[in-house]
C-alpha cells in the first residue's frame, strides 16, 4: 500500500509542477504537453521557454533538469571547468585526466570482460564416454597434450590404450600435412587437451594453427569433434560432408515433388546414397514468406535420419508430409491468417528450408558454462536425446529469433520439446535444471549443417550460413559495393519522414504497427545526409541530393545563433534535456561540405556552415581540448564528453579549411591532434596484466580511432605533413593487434574482416566504423607510396566484406523477417541481432563508400586470393552450380 501511496504522491508533485508552469508562462503547458507527446524529437521549442539567461541552448532549468537520468559516476578527480572563453587563465583539462562521461552515453563500466578459459577439472564423464569409443577402434589413438601434467597420456597408460603423441606435429603442421600424417599412421581418433595453446582473453593472435583450432573446436577440414568437455575433446578423422549446389537443388526438387505426391527418386546420386559411419540427419522447414502476417516463421518441420543422406532426406520428407495438414490450423492459431486448405496444392507457395547435418558432437558439460563455451549461436543446432525421445532446434533459429546466449537457445529447445519440468522460474526468466537432466541421462549434441532455402518465387536454391547467405571474398567487387551503398541510401530515403528526419530505430521482428520504435538522436540523424551524398558520388541521382537537403533542413530546424556562432539545440527523446552537442555541429558541417561538392551552397546553408564552424572554434580550450556540450553549468551534460566527438570535430575543421582556406580552422585542428593523441596513448598504456582493458577504456580507445584516421587523411592533404600517416598507422596497428579478425585469426568464415567487441556478442556493426578508418589510411598510404599499402588494402577489402554480410540485400538475407520489403537495403546490428538503426546505415555506407574512394580498379583482384584463406577450413561452403 505504501508503494501505491508513494506513486500517487509523485503524480501529485508532477501535476503540481505542471500547474506551476502554467502560471509562470502562458506557453508552458503547451510546451510540456508537446514534450510528452513528441517521441521522435521533432518538436521545436521557443528559445525563451524555461530558459537560462544568456545561454544558447539552456531550456528546461525548472523542470527538465530536475529528473536526472541514469548517470555514470563522475570521477572524483574531475573538476568542473569554467564556462568556455570565460577565464583567460584556464588552459583546459589535463589530457591524462579521467573523463566525465555523458549521462546517456553507451553503457560501459570498469569491468574487464575476459573469455572463459578451458578447465580440466571434473572430466570423469568425458573419460567414461571416450573409453568405449577408443576400445572399439582398431588403431592407436593420437594425442595432443601440451600441458605439463600430461593428463591424457597418464589416463591412456592407465587404460592400457595404445597411443601416439602428435603434439609437436599439430603445433606446426598444416591441415594437409596433418591429414597425410593421420592417414599414413591409420589413425582415426585424436584426443586433445584444450588447455593449450593458452587461450587469450580477447582475440587469439593465431587461429590458423591446427592446435589452436582443435582447442576451440572450430571448423577443420578433416577433423570433427565427437566429444567435447570443458577441458578435453575427442576428434574423429574424416572429411566433412560436401554437396554440390546442383545436388542440393535435386534434394529440394525431390522434397517439393514428394510433398505434392509426385514420384521422384534420389538413388542415382552417389553423394547422397553413400553410407555413413554414423546416422545422418536432415531437417526440413516450411515457411510462407509471401504472407506478411506469418512473419516468415516456420509453419511445419520434418525430421529424419538414415544411413545415408538420401535415406535421411526421404525420412524427413515423409515426416513433414504427415504434418502438412496441420499448417492451416497452425497459421490460424498462431498468426490468425488463412492459408490454402488444399495442402498439396499449396506446396508451391511455400519456401522450403533444408538442413543436412554434419556429424554431431556430444557436449559432456551440461551447464551454462559448457554451452557458452562450445555452442556458436547461428552455426550450431542443438539435438537432445532424453527418455527415448529426440528433440532438435536448427542453428538458424537462434539468429532468426535473436537469441543472445547459448543457454537461452537451449531453454527454447526444452520449451519447444514440452520439457518444462527441466525449467524453473527465477525472477523474470527460466533457468535450466541441469542436475535433473544429468540424473535422467540426457545426451546433448551440437551440430553444424549444410543449409539452404528453396524459395517459392526463386528459380534456384539459396545456400545459407548462420541463417543467411555467406558473403564470399570474391563477391567484393566495385559493382557489388556500389550496389550495396545504393540499396542502403534507398532505405534511408524510403524511411525519411515528411519533415526530413530519417527514421531512427526499426525492430525487425516486431509485430505489425510496432516495428518502428520511439526515440531520436540528432547526431545520428545528421550523419545521414552525408551518407546519401557519398552514394551520389558513385551513383548520381537527384533523389540523393533531395534527400540530403531535406535531412539537413530538419537538423537546421533546431539551429540557434548567438553572435557569429550557432548550435543545434535539440532534445534526443526519451532524454529530458535540450542539448547542444558540438558533435552535431561537426557532422552537419561535414554534410554541408559534401553537398557543396555537387552544387553551390545557398545563403542559408552558407551562413549556417559558418556559424557552426565558429562554434567549434569557440568551444576549444587553449591546450587543444574541445568542450562537447554548449550548455549551462547547471545542466547534467556540462563538462561531459566522449572520445568520438573530438575526431568528428577535427575532421570537420580540416574539411572546413580545405573548403574555405581560412587558416583558423586548420590551426584549431592541428592544435587538437597532440592533445588527443596524448590522451589516447595514455589510455592504451593502462592495460591489464594480460594485455586487455576494462570496458570503459575499450570503448574510449576505439571510439576516436576511425574519425581521427579520416581527419588525418584530410590534414595530410591540407598540410602535406606525412607524419599524419604515422599517427593513423599507429592507431590502426593497435586495433589490428587487439581486435581484428584477419586471415590468421578468424573463427568462422563470416567473421573474416570483422572486429572483436566482447566475447558474449557476435561480431557487430562497430567493425564498419573501423573500416572507415581503414579506407582513409589506405588512401593516405597510396598517396604517399608507403610500403604498407598492400597490407592495408587487404584489410579494407576484408572489412567491407563484413559490412556487406550485415545487409538485408536479397531474398536469402531476409526471408525470415515479417516484412522483407521493409528491411531491403538496411544493415543490421550484428551477425545474430536483426535490429536496424539509422546510424548503422551511416557507418556501413560510409565504410563502403570511403573504400570505393580509396580502392583503385585493380585492387579488387586480390579478393579471390583472400577467399582461399576464408574457406581453407570449410571448403564445402563454396560449391559448384
Amino acid at each position: 500500500m505504501k508503494k501505491y501511496s508513494r506513486a500517487f504522491s509523485l503524480v501529485i508533485v508532477l501535476f503540481s509542477s505542471l500547474s506551476l508552469f502554467a502560471e509562470q508562462r502562458d506557453s508552458s503547458q503547451a510546451a510540456v504537453e508537446a514534450f510528452f507527446k513528441d517521441d521522435h524529437g521533432s518538436q521545436v521549442i521557443d528559445p525563451e521557454f524555461d530558459s537560462v539567461d544568456d545561454h544558447i541552448c539552456g531550456n528546461g532549468k525548472s523542470y527538465y533538469w530536475t529528473s536526472v537520468p541514469p548517470q555514470k559516476p563522475i570521477p572524483r578527480s574531475w573538476v568542473m571547468p569554467p564556462e568556455p572563453q570565460s577565464d583567460p587563465s584556464y588552459q583546459g583539462p589535463d589530457p591524462l585526466a579521467e573523463l566525465k562521461e555523458s549521462p546517456y552515453a553507451m553503457p560501459s563500466s570498469k569491468k574487464v570482460l575476459r573469455r572463459p578459459k578451458f578447465q580440466t577439472s571434473g572430466a570423469q564423464d568425458f573419460f567414461l564416454k571416450a573409453l568405449p569409443i577408443l576400445k572399439n577402434a582398431q588403431e592407436p589413438v593420437a594425442v595432443y597434450d601440451a600441458s605439463k601434467q600430461q593428463a591424457l597420456v597418464t589416463w591412456l597408460e592407465e587404460q592400457k590404450q595404445t597411443y601416439e603423441s602428435l603434439t609437436e606435429a599439430l603445433e606446426s603442421y598444416s591441415q594437409e600435412q596433418v591429414a597425410k600424417l593421420l592417414s599414413e599412421k591409420k589413425i582415426n581418433y585424436l584426443l586433445v587437451n584444450r588447455q593449450q595453446p593458452e587461450r587469450l582473453p580477447w582475440v587469439d593472435q593465431e587461429l590458423a594453427s591446427i592446435a589452436s583450432r582443435l582447442r576451440e573446436a572450430i571448423p577443420l577440414r578433416d577433423l570433427t569433434p565427437v566429444l567435447l568437455d570443458r577441458g578435453f575433446a575427442l576428434y574423429v578423422f574424416e572429411p566433412r560432408l560436401a554437396l554440390e549446389k546442383a545436388t542440393k537443388q535435386t534434394i529440394s526438387d525431390y522434397i517439393r515433388s514428394t510433398l505434392k505426391n509426385e514420384k521422384v527418386k534420389l538413388s542415382s546420386i552417389p553423394a547422397l546414397t553413400l553410407a555413413s559411419s554414423f546416422k545422418r540427419s536432415v531437417s526440413i522447414g516450411v515457411r510462407t514468406t509471401g504472407i506478411r502476417e506469418t512473419k516468415g516463421r516456420l509453419l511445419a518441420r520434418g525430421f529424419g535420419s538414415g544411413v545415408s543422406v538420401a535415406d535421411a532426406v526421404q525420412s524427413a520428407t515423409k515426416n513433414l508430409q504427415g504434418k502438412l495438414h496441420r499448417i492451416p490450423g497452425t497459421a490460424k492459431k498462431h498468426f490468425n491468417v488463412s492459408v490454402p486448405s488444399d495442402t498439396q496444392a499449396a506446396v508451391d507457395l511455400y519456401d522450403i528450408e533444408v538442413n543436412v547435418f554434419q556429424r554431431p558432437t556430444e557436449l559432456i558439460d551440461l551447464s551454462s558454462f559448457g554451452l557458452t563455451l562450445d555452442v556458436e549461436l547461428g552455426l550450431h543446432g542443438l539435438f537432445l536425446k532424453l527418455k527415448g525421445k529426440e528433440h532438435y532446434l536448427d542453428s538458424s533459429y537462434a539468429v532468426h529469433n535473436e537469441f543472445s546466449a547459448a543457454p537461452q537457445f537451449f531453454r527454447k529447445l526444452l520449451q519447444r520439446g514440452e520439457l518444462g519440468d527441466y525449467l524453473v522460474r527465477q525472477d523474470k526468466t527460466y533457468v535450466v535444471k541441469f542436475d535433473s537432466l544429468k540424473r535422467d541421462e540426457a545426451r546433448l549434441y551440437r551440430y553444424e549443417a549444410l543449409s539452404w532455402i528453396d524459395g517459392a518465387r526463386n528459380e534456384a536454391i539459396v545456400e545459407l550460413y548462420r541463417g543467411v547467405p555467406l558473403k564470399f571474398m570474391s563477391e567484393v567487387t566495385r559493382d557489388s559495393l556500389v550496389k550495396s551503398v545504393a540499396l542502403g541510401a534507398d532505405w534511408l530515403a524510403r524511411n525519411q519522414h515528411a519533415d526530413g528526419q530519417y527514421a531512427y530505430r526499426y525492430s525487425t521482428m516486431g509485430a505489425e504497427g510496432t516495428r518502428w520504435l520511439p526515440g531520436a538522436n540528432i547526431v545520428r540523424h545528421a550523419l545521414n545526409p552525408y551518407s546519401v551524398l557519398l552514394v551520389h558520388e558513385f551513383q548520381p541521382d537527384e533523389r540523393w541530393i533531395t534527400s540530403a537537403k531535406r535531412g539537413i533542413d530538419f537538423t537546421l530546424r533546431f539551429f540557434r545563433t548567438k553572435g557569429k556562432r550557432g548550435v543545434i539545440c535539440h532534445r534526443d527523446t526519451p532524454a529530458r534535456y535540450y542539448n547542444a552537442k558540438i558533435g552535431t555541429n561537426a557532422v552537419t558541417m561535414i554534410s554541408l561540405l559534401k553537398l557543396a561538392q555537387f552544387e553551390p551552397l545557398n545563403d542559408s546553408y552558407q551562413q549556417a556552415l559558418s556559424a557552426l564552424a565558429e562554434e567549434l572554434l569557440f568551444m576549444q580550450d587553449p591546450n587543444g581540448h574541445f568542450r562537447q556540450y554548449d550548455v549551462p553549468p547547471s545542466h547534467p551534460y556540462y563538462g561531459a564528453e566522449s572520445t568520438i566527438a573530438p575526431g568528428e570535430i577535427i575532421l570537420a575543421l580540416a574539411r572546413m579549411y580545405l573548403y574555405s582556406k581560412d587558416k583558423r580552422y586548420l590551426e584549431a585542428a592541428e592544435k587538437a591532434v597532440p592533445y588527443y593523441m596524448k590522451a589516447w596513448r595514455h589510455m592504451i598504456a593502462r592495460q591489464t596484466t594480460d594485455g586487455i582493458y576494462h570496458e570503459e577504456d575499450r570503448m574510449n580507445i576505439t571510439g576516436i580511432i576511425p574519425w581521427m584516421q579520416l581527419a588525418f587523411n584530410d590534414l595530410e592533404q591540407a598540410t602535406k605533413n606525412a607524419s599524419y600517416y604515422d599517427l593513423s598507422f599507429e592507431m590502426q596497428q593497435w586495433l589490428l593487434d587487439k581486435l581484428f579478425y584477419g586471415v590468421d585469426r578468424f573463427r568462422y568464415p563470416d567473421y573474416l574482416g570483422a572486429s572483436y567487441k566482447v566475447y558474449s556478442e557476435l561480431p557487430a556493426m562497430n567493425t564498419c566504423q573501423f573500416v572507415e578508418g581503414f579506407a582513409a589510411l589506405y588512401d593516405l598510404a597510396r598517396r604517399l607510396e608507403r610500403g604498407t599499402a598492400d597490407e592495408i588494402q587487404a584489410q579494407v577489402l576484408m572489412g567491407v566484406r563484413f559490412c556487406m554480410q550485415l545487409q538485408y540485400d536479397s531474398f536469402g538475407a531476409s526471408f525470415f523477417v515479417p516484412r522483407p520489403d521493409e528491411v531491403l537495403g538496411a544493415y543490421r546490428y550484428h551477425l545474430g541481432v536483426l535490429r536496424v538503426r539509422n546510424d548503422y546505415l551511416y557507418h556501413a555506407i560510409s565504410a563502403i563508400a570511403h573504400s570505393l574512394i580509396a580502392l583503385r580498379p585493380g585492387d579488387y583482384a586480390i579478393a579471390e586470393k583472400i577467399e582461399q584463406q576464408q574457406l581453407r577450413f570449410t571448403p564445402e561452403l563454396k560449391t559448384q552450380s
